[in-house]
């Protein structure tokens, strides 16, 4: 069964909205990421700025005070 077929229009649209609705969609999540791994950083390290995308130092400190 064929599918309708797109103008070139309509795909360029697409392609740029899916584009954009990522760009989003990590904006939205990479806060959420920091949280999950600043929380299971060495406190420090944290503080310096030297967590940015993965945790270094992996301690669960936090979670024991």
């Amino acid at each position: 069964m064929a599918g309708i077929r797109q103008a070139r229009g309509d795909r360029a649209f697409s392609i740029i909205n899916g584009l954009l609705l990522a760009i989003i969609f990590i904006l939205l999540l990479y806060p959420i990421w920091f949280v999950i791994i600043a929380s299971i950083s060495n406190p420090r390290l944290v503080g310096t700025g030297q967590v940015l995308i993965w945790p270094k130092d992996i301690t669960l400190a936090g979670y024991e005070k």
